[in-house]
């Protein structure tokens, strides 16, 4: 029977990423496990959550004279209040740092509950300062604002392309609310090589209009994250600050409230974006009136419409007549009423949609619903006619 070249072995298990086929490869042989521990360590995210996962981890990657810790490519770290025995913490602590420092390849790194994890490891400073050494990082995600985040933004080695982060309590020099140059400074060092920019809680203002903005030249994806209102960003400042945005343009659980004069808003950004815009968006996520009010004028992918209901049908209307997309994605909202589908998918949509998804949701607000048209159009809904008018819509 003839042999199998082994370097064409080595590299059809480098093409695995899932670890059930990895850890059936290194079953095998004794000299295939070395190569499917390496490539284990590779694709999956190695989680150090408590006195255990960090004592049996080091003890993994130091067991044999094979070194493992430089093929250590994404680590996530969660530790909470309790989960770091007293007896062993000062040697737990001192495990956690050798694996920081010695991953020479890390490239993505997870803290969800850094405060907690930074409590629980006695506020030691070195741990901070390990990450900021580390100069092989593209993703950072830091799902809680901690205080050593500006210092590690400040003075990281990493060229980030990736940062996911919180800024609900960065403080304000100035106190009261975040002003965009207290974000700009925070941001400043990795904005050349940032490519995905994700910020979580509050909703913040990225823009000053009364001075100059730092521009993320290389960026495509921008997320927001949130629960509350949007102050409101003009499209010209975002294609000026993210003039190479392709990717993910999100407001996600953003709202902005329709109030009279928005419709000046939209055609304000529309007529902007018609001397200077994105070439596409590959994603567009938001409720109606955020997008609305963007007024995008370049060819979008991925339409993701949330609040959709029977009072924002023409705010839709008019979404989709000016950027229609190939693939469109409505959250719809039944609780005021049914008799939304009619006319709400304008001529312009049919030639290029290819993927259409639908949600539905309805809660009972009869007791409270002040709009007599509203409570009328519930109490009549016939809900079979109702599928039928979706279909045919």
């Amino acid at each position: 029977m003839p042999e199998l070249n082994w370097d064409v072995l080595t590299s059809v298990c480098g093409c695995v990423r899932d670890a059930p086929t990895i850890l059936s490869i290194s079953l095998a042989s004794q000299t295939l496990r070395a190569v499917a521990v390496k490539r284990l360590l590779e694709t999956q995210v190695v989680v150090l959550k408590d006195t255990r996962s960090i004592l049996s981890f080091h003890r993994f990657v130091t067991a044999d004279d094979m070194i493992r810790l430089p093929f250590v490519r994404k680590l996530k770290i969660d530790i909470l209040p309790g989960r770091l025995d007293e007896d062993t913490r000062a040697e737990v602590i001192q495990f956690l740092l050798d694996i920081l420092q010695q991953a020479a390849y890390l490239e993505s790194l997870v803290l969800s509950h850094p405060n907690s994890t930074y409590r629980e490891l006695g506020c030691d400073p070195r741990f901070p300062e390990a990450i900021t050494r580390c100069s092989t990082l593209k993703e950072l995600a830091v799902e809680r604002w901690w205080a050593p985040m500006e210092e590690i933004l400040s003075n990281t080695l990493s060229l980030l392309k990736t940062l996911r982060i919180s800024l609900d309590e960065l403080p304000n020099s100035h106190g009261g609310r975040l002003t965009p140059s207290r974000i700009h400074s925070l941001l400043e060092r990795i904005s050349p090589t940032l490519e995905v920019l994700e910020v979580l809680g509050q909703a913040v203002t990225f823009v000053d209009r009364d001075q100059n903005n730092v521009v993320f030249p290389a960026l495509r994806s921008f997320e927001v994250v949130s629960s509350s209102q949007f102050d409101w960003i003009w499209a010209e400042d975002m294609v000026r600050m993210f003039p190479a945005l392709n990717g993910t343009l999100a407001f996600e659980g953003l709202y902005h409230p329709f109030q009279d004069g928005d419709g000046r808003i939209r055609k304000r950004n529309w007529a902007s974006q018609l001397q200077k815009t994105w070439n596409s968006l590959d994603r567009v996520i938001g409720d109606v009136d955020v997008v609305d009010k963007l007024g995008l004028a370049c060819p979008v992918r991925h339409l993701m419409l949330d609040g959709v209901c029977k009072h924002s049908k023409d705010r839709v209307r008019d979404i989709l007549h000016h950027t229609p997309p190939t693939h469109l994605k409505m959250s719809i909202d039944l609780s005021h009423g049914v008799h939304i589908f009619d006319g709400l998918l304008p001529q312009e949509v049919f030639p290029r949609l290819t993927h259409l998804v639908v949600m539905f949701s309805f809660c009972d607000y009869s007791s409270i619903i002040i709009n007599d048209d509203d409570l009328a159009d519930m109490q009549t809904a016939q809900w079979p006619a109702l599928l039928v008018g979706a279909i045919e819509s």
